[in-house]
C-alpha cells in the first residue's frame, strides 16, 4: 500500500534538493528568479540542477546542457562550469573533462551495438592522456586533436583488439600508440593463457587472486611501432 509516510518521504527529497539549489544560488548572489528557474529547467530537462542552475545563469546553453548532463559522472565539471565559468569548447580540449565530454559524442556516434559509456569513456581518457603535452609557458596544451570519426576508428580499433586477444586496455592502448605490435600482444596473450591452464593443471585449480607471469615472447623487437 501506498502510506502517508513514504508520500512525506519523496516530498522530503524533493524539497531538499530544492533547497540545495537556492541556497547554491544565493550563495552565488543570484536573485530568486534565477533559483527558481533552475528548478524548472531540472524538472523539465531531467537534468542535475546544478547544470540547470548553470542555464539559468546563462553560463551553459539548452543545447550543451544535455552533453554536460550526461558527462555528469566527472565530478570535476561542476567546478569547472560554475566556478571556473569555462566556456564548454575550453573543456572539450582540457583534461580531466574532455574524456568525459568526448564519450558521450562517442557513444552517440558508434550506436548502441557498441560498448557502454564506462568503457568508452575509459578509452576515451587513454587516447587523450597519449596526447597530454606541456606548451612552452608551462601548463598543458589541448587535447582532442582529432576528429569525432577518427577517434570513433580508434575506439573500435582497441576494442576489436582485446575481444580477439584478451589483453587488456592499457596493451590495446599501446598498440593504438604504437608502442607495441599486435603479433606482440596475440603471441603474450596465448602464452598467459597456456601458463595458466598448464598451472591450473599441475595443481588441480588456479589459486584464487593469483595472476599467472608469462614470460615474454620470443620474437623481435616487439615495441616496433605498426606500420
Amino acid at each position: 500500500m501506498t502510506s502517508k509516510s513514504h508520500l512525506k518521504t519523496d516530498s522530503s527529497r524533493s524539497e531538499r534538493w530544492i533547497e540545495g539549489i537556492r541556497d547554491l544560488a544565493r550563495r552565488r548572489g543570484d536573485g530568486d528568479a534565477v533559483w527558481q528557474r533552475a528548478v524548472e529547467l531540472t524538472r523539465q530537462l531531467n537534468i542535475a540542477p546544478w547544470i540547470a542552475l548553470a542555464v539559468a545563469e546563462r553560463l551553459v546553453s539548452l543545447k550543451d546542457a544535455r552533453l554536460l548532463d550526461r558527462a555528469g559522472k566527472c565530478v570535476a565539471l561542476q567546478e569547472a562550469v560554475l566556478d571556473q565559468r569555462k566556456p564548454l569548447a575550453e573543456l572539450k580540449t582540457s583534461l580531466p573533462y574532455a574524456p568525459h565530454l568526448l564519450a558521450v559524442e562517442l557513444v552517440d556516434l558508434l550506436g548502441r551495438t557498441d560498448w557502454e559509456m564506462r568503457k568508452v569513456t575509459s578509452v576515451a581518457e587513454g587516447l587523450l592522456n597519449q596526447e597530454k603535452r606541456a606548451g612552452e609557458k608551462g601548463g598543458f596544451l589541448p587535447v582532442r586533436t582529432r576528429s569525432l570519426e577518427e577517434y570513433a576508428v580508434a575506439v573500435r580499433r582497441v576494442r576489436r583488439l582485446i575481444e580477439v586477444t584478451g589483453c587488456n586496455l592499457r596493451m590495446a592502448l599501446d598498440v593504438e600508440a604504437g608502442r607495441l605490435t599486435e603479433d606482440y600482444v596475440q603471441q603474450y596473450t596465448r602464452q598467459r593463457r597456456r601458463l595458466v591452464r598448464e598451472e591450473g593443471l599441475a595443481g588441480g585449480f588456479a589459486p584464487a587472486g593469483r595472476a599467472a607471469s608469462p614470460r615474454r615472447p620470443e620474437m623481435g623487437d616487439a615495441r616496433t611501432p605498426r606500420s
